[in-house]
Formats: structure tokens, sequence, C-alpha cells
């Protein structure tokens, strides 16, 4: 499996009148993560970047087991060194306000099994540096954007 299965099903969302996300059962969503974790670019955010989500969100501590991200290009190492995650996206997300922290939070607590769909990747900064990072997927457990 890879990247392309998410393609298509994006695909098949649009068709079928999904404008941006879509709940899934519980074998669909699976299907789509064993996809994205097939694919040798991924980036599994590493377990103290997890925690720091968390607090960040407020979450409770171990509540996130995987946060991974595939890049938009390239394999994720930014110019300074640092290697991009979940981290990344989702403090810029918080400090840019992109959405509201309650509703990341929400998110991330994870009641569905929600697809966003992509438009285009999320965008981030490096949390060394600021430079610039675009994720083309990124998913938790019950949160996929791609």
């Amino acid at each position: 499996m890879s990247l392309a299965v998410i393609d298509t099903f994006r695909n098949e969302l649009a068709r079928k009148g999904y404008a941006s996300k879509a709940i899934l059962p519980d074998a669909e969503f699976a299907r789509l993560v064993a996809a994205a974790d097939a694919d040798p670019a991924i980036i599994r955010t590493p377990p103290d970047e997890l925690r720091y989500i968390e607090g960040l969100l407020e979450l409770p501590l171990g509540h996130l087991k995987f946060f991974c991200v595939v890049p938009q290009t390239g394999d994720g190492v930014c110019a300074c060194g640092r290697r991009m995650s979940a981290l990344d996206i989702v403090s810029y997300a918080v400090r840019h306000a992109v959405h509201s922290r309650s509703l990341i939070r929400d998110t991330l607590i994870g009641l569905r099994n929600m697809f966003e769909i992509a438009q285009g990747g999320r965008q981030g900064e490096c949390l060394n540096c600021g430079r610039p990072v675009v994720s083309r997927v990124y998913y938790s457990h019950t949160y996929m954007y791609a």
C-alpha cells in the first residue's frame, strides 16, 4: 500500500460530494493508516514531542500513542538539522490560530475517525528556526489530514 491508496480515497470522497471532511468507520480508517504507515517518507513523532503536544493542548498525558507526518517534499529534515514532526504542524496551528485550540484538542481527543480532505498540504514551521515546512499527510489514532 502507499499514499496512492489515500489519493484514490480522497478523489472518491470528492466524487461523492464531500468537500472538506468525512467521518469513517474503523475498518476504513485503519486501511488508510496502514497505507500511510507504509510510505517510506513517514516520520513518527518522538514520544517527548507527543508529550509536548499533549501539554500544549491540555490532553491527558499519554493520550497520543502516535502522530505521524509525511513531508510534502524531501526527507523532512530542515536546513537547521531538525527532523520535522507533528509538533511543527500543531505548534504552528496554535501560534497562528489556524484553528482554535479547543478545535485542535477536540479533534485529537478523537471521538470519531475523521478524514480531513487536504488542499495542497498543511503549513507548519520548524520549531528550531521557523523555516516553513509542509506536511502532505499527517495522522493520529482517529484523525487524518490527507
